[in-house]
C-alpha cells in the first residue's frame, strides 16, 4: 500500500512514454563491511530515484540476516521520469539504535541513456560491491533478451583508405574495442590504402544493451609508425546492427561529427549464444521483411520485431514512437532514417517507407496517408489483404467525371456551379474520407 501511494504521488511526472517504467533489479552484494560485533551484518538497500525537478522516489529492499554477501534478487518498477540520478545506499539493520550505513553509490546522473535492453552493473562501494540490472520496460512492450555469448569479428580488408604518408606506403592495423576489451590485428606492412588482414578477434558478451556503451563495438584503423600511430578512420557499430549485417563493407569516418567518411572496411561478424530479437518462425504475419536505418548503408533487420507486434492482422505504430527505443538500437546516430516494410497485399509484395525524425528516431514528416495508416489509433489493417481492405474504385469516379464533362463545359459560361459537379465533389470527398478513416 505504501509503495502504491508513492507511485500515485509521482504520477504527474510521467512524460513522453506513459506506459514505460524504469525497472531496477537488485541482485546481490559481496564483501560488505561488518556492522555487528559478530563480524556480520544484516544488510538491506535503500534506492533513491530522483527526477530533475527534485522529486524523489524511495524504495527499500528486504533485509538479509547475518551476511556479508547477501542475495536479494528483488525487482522494482517506477514510472519513467526525467531522471536526474539513481542512488543506492546499503545499510545494516539494528534492532536497537540507528541503522549504520555500509556504503553508497550514485549512478546515471543524466549523462547515460537508459535502454529497453537490460544492463547489469557491478557498483563499487567503499568496501565491497553491489550488483544491479537496469532497463526500461512497458506493459505493452514485447521482450528483447540481452546478449550473452561469444562475438567473433573477422577483419578482412579495407579499401580507399585515407593515406597518412606522402612518400611511402602506410602500415595499417585495426583496433577493435568492446567495453574494456581492446584487441588489435597484426600490422599490414606496406598495405597502403588497400590492406588485407583476414584475422578473427573474439569477445565475451554479457548483458549487451541498446544504445548504452555495452552494446557498441568500436573499430579504429591506424597507421603504425616507428614512434607513433596515425589515425586513419573509425566506425562505431551497435551490436545488433553488426550481427544483422554479418558480412558487409562499412564506411570509415574521418570526422564523424561532420559525417565525413574516407574509405571502407570489410567485416564479417558472428555470434554464438543467446539473446537479441525474437527468433524467426514460419509465421510471417504478412510481413516479409522490415529494416530500420539508412538504406544501403546502415540498416538493422527488424523483421521479427514487427512480426511479433502484429495482432489480428494489424500493426500499430504511434506517430511519436521512438523507434530507437522500440528496436533497442540507433543504427546511424544523428542521421535521418527510414523504416522500410515489405508485406503481402492481394498476393503481391508491397513496400512502404516511413521517414523518421533525425536524432529522436520518431516517425515524422511521413506522407499523410502513411502516417494515417501507421500512426495514432489507426492501424495497418489486414496485412494479408493490404492497407485498406476494401476500397472505392477510382474507375468509378472517372466514369462519373466523364459523364458530366459536357454539362460542365456548357454551364461554365453561365457562371453557375452545376449540380452534377457538386455531386462529383461530394463523391470524391467521401471516397477520400473512407480511405483515410477506414
Amino acid at each position: 500500500a505504501e509503495y502504491r501511494e508513492v507511485l500515485q504521488k509521482v504520477s504527474h511526472l510521467l512524460a513522453e512514454y506513459p506506459d514505460t517504467m524504469l525497472r531496477i533489479t537488485l541482485h546481490s552484494a559481496i564483501e560488505l563491511p561488518s556492522g555487528d560485533r559478530n563480524g556480520l551484518s544484516d544488510p538491506y538497500v535503500n534506492i533513491f530515484v530522483q527526477a530533475s525537478n527534485g522529486d524523489e522516489i524511495k524504495l527499500r529492499s528486504k533485509m538479509v540476516k547475518k551476511s556479508l554477501n547477501p542475495e536479494f534478487e528483488e525487482q522494482f518498477e517506477v514510472p519513467c521520469v526525467d531522471l536526474e540520478s539513481i542512488r543506492f545506499q546499503v545499510k545494516d539493520h539494528d534492532v536497537i539504535g540507528k541503522n549504520e550505513e555500509l556504503g553508497h553509490v550514485t549512478i546515471y546522473q543524466k549523462k547515460e541513456k537508459l535502454s529497453r535492453w537490460p544492463v547489469t552493473k557491478d557498483l563499487k562501494l567503499r568496501q565491497g560491491s553491489l550488483r544491479v540490472t537496469l532497463s526500461l520496460s512497458s506493459k505493452k512492450d514485447w521482450v528483447l533478451k540481452p546478449y550473452a555469448g561469444i562475438l567473433k569479428v573477422k577483419i578482412m580488408e579495407a579499401a580507399q583508405l585515407h593515406d597518412t604518408n606522402m612518400l611511402t606506403h602506410q602500415n595499417p592495423f585495426v583496433s577493435v574495442k568492446y567495453l574494456d576489451d581492446e584487441q588489435k590485428t597484426d600490422v599490414c606492412l606496406k598495405g597502403g590504402v588497400t590492406p588485407k588482414w583476414n584475422q578473427t578477434l573474439e569477445f565475451k558478451v554479457e548483458h549487451a544493451v541498446g544504445p548504452l556503451e555495452a552494446q557498441w563495438v568500436h573499430i579504429t584503423v591506424k597507421d603504425k609508425e616507428l614512434l607513433k600511430e596515425d589515425y586513419i578512420g573509425q566506425v562505431t557499430l551497435p551490436l545488433q546492427l553488426l550481427l544483422t549485417n554479418k558480412k558487409k563493407w562499412w564506411k570509415l569516418f574521418w570526422n564523424q561529427s561532420k559525417n565525413e567518411t574516407r574509405g571502407e572496411i570489410l567485416l564479417e561478424a558472428s555470434f554464438t549464444g543467446e539473446g537479441g530479437y525474437p527468433p524467426r518462425t514460419d509465421e510471417t504475419n504478412g510481413i516479409i521483411k522490415a529494416t530500420y536505418g539508412v538504406q544501403k548503408e546502415r540498416e538493422v533487420d527488424v523483421t521479427t520485431v514487427l512480426r511479433a507486434k502484429v495482432k489480428d492482422g494489424k500493426l500499430k505504430l504511434k506517430a511519436n514512437m521512438d523507434l530507437d527505443f522500440v528496436f533497442g538500437c540507433d543504427p546511424y546516430p544523428g542521421a535521418p532514417k527510414e523504416l522500410n516494410i515489405k508485406y503481402m497485399k492481394d498476393g503481391k509484395e508491397t513496400k512502404v517507407s516511413i521517414p523518421v525524425a533525425e536524432r529522436k528516431g520518431e516517425i515524422a514528416n511521413a506522407p499523410r496517408t502513411i502516417q494515417h495508416v501507421l500512426a495514432g489509433d489507426h492501424t495497418l489493417k489486414d496485412l494479408q489483404g493490404g492497407f485498406f481492405g476494401s476500397s472505392v474504385s477510382s474507375s468509378a469516379i472517372k466514369n462519373v467525371l466523364s459523364s458530366t464533362k459536357a454539362k460542365l463545359n456548357s454551364s461554365s459560361a453561365d457562371g453557375e456551379l452545376p449540380q452534377e459537379l457538386i455531386v462529383v465533389i461530394i463523391v470524391i470527398f467521401l471516397a477520400i474520407s473512407y480511405k483515410f478513416f477506414y
